[in-house]
């Protein structure tokens, strides 16, 4: 009798964790899905302005002046570095999307 009542008490204390446990787990992956939207729409944005700040950075510049010059070309500098971020950011996002969608396949 005291054996199904500690078994009885050992499977409710497992349940109501595994309960908690998967209960966390679906919140978890609510906010990744959510961080995930939100990275792909900054990428969209990054996209939109490294195509119009590459094209304003062609555009001869009419000053002389180096500091006219060296902002200019700091503007294509940080272009750059923010083109490079997106594009890993991108790559990382589609790997993490593909190994999910080849773990439920295998499901």
């Amino acid at each position: 009798m005291i054996i199904t009542v500690v078994l009885g008490i050992i499977c409710l204390v497992t349940s109501t964790g595994l309960y908690v446990s998967v209960k966390k787990n679906l919140e978890l992956l609510e906010r990744l899905e959510d961080v995930e939207d939100a990275a792909d729409n900054a990428l969209k944005v990054l996209d939109e302005h490294h195509q119009k700040i590459g094209k304003k950075s062609r555009i001869e510049v009419f000053s002389d002046e180096p500091i006219v010059r060296d902002l200019v070309q700091d503007i294509v500098a940080v272009k750059h570095a923010v083109h490079e971020v997106a594009l890993r950011l991108d790559e990382s996002l589609s790997t993490q999307t593909q190994d999910e969608d080849s773990e439920m396949s295998k499901s």
